[in-house]
């Protein structure tokens, strides 16, 4: 089994001891890991070519404008639209994932260009993730095919939620083009107790594939899903001259295992130094003053090396020695096994030099390198304060200029406008120590919520127009030195809390408040009702009010119906009755058409003569007659020739009705079911009396009822109703 080497373990190597360490199996490598891509502005799920790779609809954004993307580099997946957050919308804006199952991810941000001649400047802005600043984009990041055209880490996520955001530096408006969550073994890269802890970050500086001729990630290799579908920049030379590509298509051995499941294709070309320059040498722009994490990995595949001791080499980072004597072939157990060995080293300039330099033998071979920013995770601010803050925005309605989004304290570079933060030892966590809006046009109220904010020693909300009352609890705030509310529009009483604190050299201003009262220099307060039951009382009013006006309709309108649905049964003949579901077209439409005629009656009934051809033509051509359709399911039945008439006279209805019998039919989307129920009850004993059929809303026959079953048939298909 392979696992990579640290420094330790090579020391015991080099005394012969050749322990070999064991990778552990990692949490939940029996099942898929989680996977998340984010197609930024996409208003629908999409697939990129060439592996149809799934990236989810634009989700979990705390503001910004969906725009048309530009693609700059062959890197970036091919998606079309990406989401800029300009000043307007804050200086921090995040990207706000739930529901991350616990454990180690990759976190990969594309960075794009807005495809507008308006937007013409490629912006620089921060990144931060999980409140820790982990990358600043560089001036000409937009011009370079490499991993300048985006970001990656690996972080432990902890709380259920991957918080990702963009940090506005004043150099154009941030945008993002897309996001990967991809979950890797718990122990990937030493990340255990062990090795690094979970409050470290890394971030990707370097990562190439030696002597491949094309750029590719995982996928392309073939490589494991819990290897995190690395990007592997390739590489054909260090220098000029200096160096020559080799490959093989021999199997690797001990490639794609656990914990960082690399793929075999890796291994499978490398870069071996000339006669011109034994050594191998490798450079790399850093930043300076931080720690780096480098990966080193070989595979023993020239044909001119066959066993131990044919290549040795020392490997030497910025000139000191970190590895010594170095045998491929024996520490890895044979040629064609890849062995990884790895180092951190701290850099004080800005330059990361890597060299290997043969001992035994002529030539230096690697076949990979992988290099990582050591980021140490920043503490965050109390989790209930962070809400309190959310609340507080929400109450005041707080300017979307203002962000407030991520966390309040850090990255240290980029705190909340008017939010003031100190570090409490007890908790290891930021805490708000202070709040200034003073002067900001808010609007809103002081939620109670505001009292969760414990450390608070000063408020100053001064100069606003925030009103109503001022929550007692803002009394149990013990910390408050310093409160200034004056100049806005609250109400009520001061709370006794705070105005006890004025006798103990607490600086509280409540001036120019005309609704405050109950402390000296402000009006006494009279025996009144408070807004609170002020409202509730006027409420509660209106509410009575509507619920009898509504009593009394529904009670006025059911007596109506059954007087009418008793008129109607009057007139029904010995014969059989129809209950049918109408599909009609809109009443509106058809009112508007015939608003400019005189209208006496308005009926949806349906009236069914046996009557010939030349009266039925006689009927159509009849100018009385406003708007109709035939049905054609009645005609069919029994010989019976039918004529639905939405809308007629009152002369009209009269011809009809004195011509009647056949049939009565009622539309019970226009009839209350009491009114069908009622007539039809009162048919119920006429011999020969019955129901054809019953439809549901959506025009579907439901059953050929009888007409003693029909009640239950209206009861199930309608609403409850009582006869």
């Amino acid at each position: 089994m392979f696992a990579a080497i640290d420094k330790s373990t090579w020391q015991l190597i080099r005394q012969g001891l050749r322990k070999k360490k064991t990778a552990p199996l990692g949490c939940g490598i029996s099942l898929a890991p989680y996977v998340t891509r984010i197609s930024c502005g996409a208003q629908n799920d999409v697939r990129s070519a060439p592996t149809s790779t799934l990236w989810h609809k634009d989700f979990g954004y705390t503001g910004g404008i969906t725009k048309k993307a530009a693609w700059t580099s062959f890197i970036t997946p091919p998606l079309g639209t990406l989401r800029y957050f300009p000043l307007s919308e804050g200086p921090e804006n995040c990207y706000n994932i739930n529901k991350v199952p616990r454990g180690h991810y990759s976190v990969r941000i594309y960075f794009g260009l807005v495809a507008e001649p308006s937007f013409d400047n490629e912006p620089l802005f921060d990144v931060s993730v999980e409140g820790t600043l982990v990358y600043s984009l560089p001036s000409g990041w937009s011009n370079h095919d490499n991993e300048r055209a985006f970001v990656e880490t690996l972080i432990f996520l902890e709380n259920g939620t991957a918080s990702l955001c963009l940090h506005s530096t004043g150099h154009g408006d941030p945008a993002i083009l897309a996001i990967e969550i991809l979950q890797v073994d718990d122990k990937a890269y030493f990340f255990s107790s062990s090795g690094f802890g979970q409050g470290t970050i890394f971030r990707t500086s370097e990562r190439l594939s030696c002597g491949d001729q094309n750029s590719k990630f995982d996928i392309d290799y073939d490589g494991d899903s819990w290897g995190g579908d690395r990007f592997w920049s390739s590489i054909m030379t260090f220098g000029e001259h200096s160096d020559k590509p080799i490959t093989t298509k021999s199997t690797i051995k001990s490639a794609s295992v656990e914990p960082n499941f690399y793929p075999q294709a890796l291994y499978q070309t490398a870069l071996v130094s000339t006669d011109n320059d034994p050594d191998l040498t490798y450079t790399i722009d850093v930043d300076p003053n931080k720690n780096y994490s480098v990966w080193l990995h070989f595979a023993e595949i020239d044909p001119s090396v066959t066993g131990v001791a044919q290549r040795v080499m020392d490997i030497l980072i910025n000139g000191d020695t970190k590895f010594q004597d170095v045998d491929i072939v024996r520490i890895a157990g044979g040629v064609n096994n890849a062995l990884v060995l790895n180092t951190t080293v701290a850099v004080s300039g800005r330059i990361l030099t890597i060299t290997l330099h043969p001992t035994m033998g002529t030539h230096a071979i690697i076949n990979a390198i992988e290099i990582f920013e050591v980021i140490t995770a920043e503490s965050k601010t109390l989790p209930e304060e962070v809400k309190a803050l959310q609340s507080l925005k929400l109450a005041l309605g707080l300017p979307r200029r203002f962000g407030w989004n991520g966390d309040p304290c850090f990255p240290q570079q980029h705190p909340w406008s008017g939010v003031d933060c100190q570090f409490d030892k007890t908790s290891n966590n930021w805490v708000i120590d202070g709040l200034g809006l003073d002067n900001q046009g808010l609007r809103g109220f002081l939620p109670d919520d505001v009292s969760r904010l414990h450390h608070l020693q000063s408020i100053n909300l001064s100069g606003n127009s925030i009103h109503g009352p001022i929550p007692s609890v803002l009394g149990t705030i013990t910390s408050l030195e310093k409160l200034n509310l004056n100049g806005n529009l609250l109400s009520g009483k001061i709370p006794g809390a705070l105005g006890g604190r004025l006798l103990h050299r607490a600086s509280f201003n409540f001036t120019d408040n005309a609704g405050l009262c109950g402390i000296p220099g402000l009006p006494t307060c009279g025996p009144h009702l408070t807004v609170g039951a002020k409202i509730g009382i006027g409420l509660g009013a209106c509410v009575a009010v509507v619920v009898i006006a509504t009593c009394i309709t529904c009670w006025w309108k059911r007596r109506q119906n059954i007087l009418r649905a008793k008129r109607i049964a009057v007139v029904l003949p010995p014969c059989p009755a129809y209950v049918y579901q109408h599909r009609s077209n809109s009443r509106n439409a058809m009112m508007s058409n015939l608003s400019a005629k005189p209208m006496h009656v308005m009926f949806d009934e349906l009236f069914c003569k046996e009557i010939d051809a030349s009266q039925w033509q006689d009927l159509r051509a009849d100018s009385n007659v406003l708007s109709f359709t035939e049905s054609e399911e009645l005609k069919q039945h029994e010989g019976v020739t039918s004529l639905i008439t939405h809308t007629m006279d009152l002369t009209m209805f009269k011809k009809l009705k004195d011509g009647l019998h056949a049939c009565t039919w009622f539309d019970t989307g226009q009839y209350d079911s009491d009114e069908v129920v009622s007539v039809l009850l009162t048919a119920k004993g006429r011999k020969g009396c019955h129901v054809y059929s019953v439809h549901n809303e959506d025009e579907q026959v439901i059953a050929d009822v009888s007409l003693n079953n029909f009640v239950d048939s209206v009861n199930k298909l309608l609403v409850t109703f009582e006869v």
